[in-house]
């Protein structure tokens, strides 16, 4: 098993909206602690990331507008994914799909969590 810290490029994909022709931010946050927040284990040909513990201590720089929470506020990010494809390069970037789930939760958002995506 390999730890990493929080892989801000696997994370941030998850937290993009995308349309017919665009993508749209919804949410923007960074990294609140120094310490690892991740694992990832490869077993076989598949890989597993969860977070480590009850999330990562984040703060929300940016939300949906749509979302009417005002920015900034701390909050954690859970987050569990199972790879769901090999992993591939094109044009020298390396990419895998991943199926799972995220959630930002804070008490700024009250009882529900501020973003969700499974």
């Amino acid at each position: 098993m390999r730890k990493f810290g929080l892989a801000a490029a696997a994370a941030s994909a998850l937290l993009w909206s995308s349309g017919a022709n665009a993508l749209e931010m919804i949410l923007a946050f960074g990294s609140k602690t120094g310490t690892n927040g991740l694992t990832i284990t490869v077993s076989g040909s598949l890989t597993l990331i969860n977070t480590i513990g009850n999330g990562i201590a984040v703060g929300v720089t940016a939300i949906d507008p749509a979302a009417t929470i005002a920015t900034p506020f701390p909050a954690n990010l859970t987050f569990d994914a199972i790879s769901s494809g090999s992993t591939t390069v094109v044009a020298g970037n390396v990419t895998e799909n991943f199926s799972g789930s995220f959630s930002v939760t804070s008490p700024s958002c009250g009882l529900v969590p501020c973003l969700a995506r499974v």
